[in-house]
Formats: structure tokens, C-alpha cells, sequence
């Protein structure tokens, strides 16, 4: 009788557990139920964070824009009658769904059709970890149009460049620029180090698209801090050149503009012992110096331009008029001027810009030196951060070359630059 009762004790906590697994089952089937609707009620804002970008990316217009969550990409380019066509960023059969960077390349011409607007939307990735995808809301921005207009004189650029924390003052420097423009140069630096989405979308993207609107194309070259972070590899992906193999180096033409692009790395030498042993910039400016000496020094394609004008972020000539290569580097404990001699003997002896434009000294100053036929423009940046900023406009007119300095307390100040002969 005992061993009877045992056995029907044993029985009927097995049958309890049993009915405890299925309601503990059916709890969490139901939790996750409710979870699910929790999520999709509750889910954090789905919105742009900055609007489109155009970047010069040879044949093509990269269009870049930024959302709170990560989400896909598509432009839509609408014709006026009425036609429309889609790009999205699939370049290997399926797009990015896992970034609030977009990017996508549309052909120049289509967005520079008489009468022709795009728009850009994003749908939220809810999941991509199984088969298929699962996709959320989507945005769509206002139509934007494209008014590129390339003259043969009076041509304009913005400079911006040096951000680093001061994108506030930035902004309020751009609000004071009020004269035309027809394209925005990019000059490098707009975060001390990129470590995330966000060290890009205020201080380049939203900056970028209160100069331009959208309407009009950015010119990107690369400055010192561009190598900085733990996203700084993804920054030359991100964001384009014109060059036909996606160097940091490249030239350019707008109208009667004709530009040469250098980046010259770091303001340090590759063997600082921060670097690990990982910097190899001195390998890529012989790169770029063999580029300069084999295919544009023989080709000469400035002279076919009225204008000629050289941009590099860190200037050949520095603030206090002293030679860059020769300039004494307590950190390195010697000067690190590697090829630098030979780039300015390209410049000085064969290219002969009008004006070298650059950035990373945070001063707006043109600045000269008697070896070379050629001034030094350097476009402004933040004093301080949370002091001032200040920015250059270009103009080339009637065969001579002036800038305007635009600062965030809201001074104006015209400059003409004297022309070597």
C-alpha cells in the first residue's frame, strides 16, 4: 500500500510538471506576444539626422544622408514628365541595412536634368539576423532639385573644414556667408577622431547640407584627423573622390576651375611610437608623388583652364610663414617633412597654381614664402572650440582670385590676393 501511494504521488508530480512546463511555455509565448507589440509601439524615434549630401565621385553623385536607426537606402529620381527611376545602395545584390549612413551613387546627368528633383527615403531594420529581412517604417524626405551651374568666370567655393567640437559656432558662420557659391570644398577635420555615426553626421553631414542644400555638389579632401578612430577606415568608403582608383589624391575641374588634391597623412612621422608601427604614410606619398610626376605633370590639363588652384589639408607653408619641411617637431624630435620638397618643386616648377587652399592651422590667413611662386591660403577652423570659427569663401573673376572670411560673431572680411607673375 505504501509503495502504491509513492507511485501515485510520483505520478502526479510529474503530471503538474508537466502542466508547469506548458504554462511556463505558454507565458513566454505570450510575453514575447506582448513584447513584440511593446517593441513596436515603443520603439525609439525612426527619423533623418541629417538630409542629402552630394558628393563628386567621378561620373556619379554619392548621395549620403543619416537616420536615428539603422535602416536601408534608396533615391528616387524623378524626371519632368513625370518618369522616375530608383538607386539603391546594393552593390553586391543586396544593400546596407546595418547603418544610419547612407550612401548611394545616382549618374550626374540624371540629376542634373533640366527639371529634375530626387528625394531620399529609409525603411527601419527591425531584423536582418535570419532568412529574409524584416523591415520597419519608412521616411521619405522633400524633393530636392540639383542647380549645378559651371561657369567659365566667376566661379565660387565655400571652404569648411577644422570642426572638431565646434559645430555650433560653424553654423553660425555659414549663416553669415551671403554671397553665391557654386560648390562646397570639404577640407578635412571635422571630428578630432571618428569612433561612431555621430562624429560624422553634425560636424560634416549636417554642416555640408546647411551650405548646399542639397542642390549643389561637395568636394572632399581628406585632413590629418580623417585617420583617427575606430571608423576612421570607413570614412574613405563613406565619402568619395573623383579619382578613377578611389585615391585621397586626385585633380578636378569645375568650368574654368582646374584643381590638383593632395593628402599628405598625419603632421607626424610614421615611426611615433604611437602609431604603433602601422602608419605607412611616407609608402603613400612616394605613391602619390609617382602619380603627380607619371600622369599629371605630362598631361598638363591646367593649362587648358583659366583658373589653376591647389588644395591639400596641411599646407605647405605654415601659420608663422615657415617652410613646413623644415619645421622642428618636438613630439617626433626632428622635422617631418617627408617628399614634401619634391611635391613643392612640383608645384612651384611645373603646375604654377595660382593659390595653394588649406586648412589644419585653424587660421584664415594667406601666408607666402619667397621659394615659392605660389601663396598660401589657410581657410579658417575653430579658435577654441566653443569660442569662434571662422571659414573662407574663393572667388576666381575676371582673371584674379579673392576670398571672404566669415567668422560666427558675425564679421565679414573681403581679402584680394596679389598674383605672383
Amino acid at each position: 500500500m505504501q509503495k502504491h501511494n509513492r507511485f501515485v504521488v510520483a505520478k502526479l508530480i510529474l503530471r503538474s510538471g508537466r502542466v508547469r512546463l506548458f504554462v511556463c511555455l505558454a507565458g513566454l509565448w505570450l510575453a514575447s506576444c506582448c513584447g513584440f507589440a511593446q517593441t513596436a509601439t515603443n520603439r525609439p524615434p525612426f527619423e533623418f539626422t541629417s538630409q542629402p549630401v552630394l558628393l563628386e565621385n567621378k561620373e556619379c553623385y554619392r548621395v549620403i544622408w543619416s537616420t536615428t536607426q539603422f535602416g536601408s537606402a534608396k533615391v528616387v529620381v524623378k524626371q519632368k514628365d513625370g518618369s522616375q527611376q530608383a538607386f539603391s545602395d546594393a552593390t553586391d545584390g543586396v544593400g546596407d541595412f546595418q547603418t544610419r549612413i547612407h550612401r548611394v551613387d545616382v549618374p550626374k546627368t540624371l540629376l542634373e536634368t533640366a527639371g529634375a528633383t530626387y528625394c531620399v527615403s529609409s525603411r527601419r531594420t527591425i531584423d536582418t539576423s535570419r532568412y529574409g529581412y524584416q523591415m520597419g517604417e519608412e521616411i521619405v524626405s522633400a524633393p530636392h532639385a540639383v542647380t549645378v551651374q559651371r561657369p567659365q568666370d566667376n566661379i565660387a567655393f565655400l571652404v569648411i573644414s577644422d570642426v572638431q567640437g565646434g559645430a555650433k559656432l560653424a553654423r553660425k558662420a555659414l549663416e553669415r556667408v551671403d554671397e553665391p557659391y557654386n560648390f562646397v570644398l570639404l577640407l578635412g577635420d571635422f571630428s578630432n577622431d571618428y569612433n561612431s555615426a555621430d562624429d560624422y553626421i553634425e560636424p560634416l553631414l549636417g554642416l555640408a547640407y546647411q551650405a548646399t542644400k542639397g542642390a549643389m555638389p561637395c568636394l572632399y579632401v581628406s585632413g590629418n584627423h580623417e585617420i583617427k578612430g575606430t571608423w576612421s577606415r570607413l570614412t574613405n568608403q563613406i565619402f568619395p573622390t573623383p579619382s578613377p582608383d578611389n585615391q585621397r589624391y586626385f585633380t578636378y575641374s569645375f568650368g574654368s576651375l582646374f584643381i590638383t588634391a593632395l593628402f599628405l597623412g598625419d603632421d607626424h612621422s610614421d615611426d611615433m611610437p604611437r602609431y604603433s608601427g602601422l602608419s605607412e604614410f611616407d609608402a603613400y606619398k612616394d605613391r602619390q608623388f609617382d602619380w603627380l610626376a607619371k600622369t599629371v605633370l605630362p598631361k598638363q590639363e591646367w593649362k587648358q583652364f583659366r583658373y589653376n588652384i591647389a588644395a591639400v589639408h596641411i599646407p605647405l607653408i605654415r601659420a608663422d610663414g615657415e617652410l613646413t619641411v623644415n619645421h622642428f617637431c618636438k613630439e617626433c624630435n626632428k622635422a617631418h617633412g617627408y617628399k614634401l620638397p619634391e611635391f613643392a618643386a612640383a608645384f612651384n616648377d611645373t603646375i604654377k597654381p595660382q593659390l595653394m587652399v588649406s586648412a589644419h592651422t585653424h587660421q584664415a590667413q594667406l601666408v607666402s614664402e619667397p621659394s615659392l611662386c605660389f601663396p598660401n591660403l589657410q581657410t579658417g577652423g575653430h579658435l577654441g572650440r566653443t569660442k569662434f570659427y571662422h571659414t573662407s569663401l574663393v572667388r576666381c573673376l575676371n582673371g584674379a582670385i579673392s576670398y571672404t572670411v566669415y567668422d560666427s560673431n558675425g564679421t565679414k572680411t573681403p581679402h584680394q590676393i596679389p598674383l605672383k607673375k
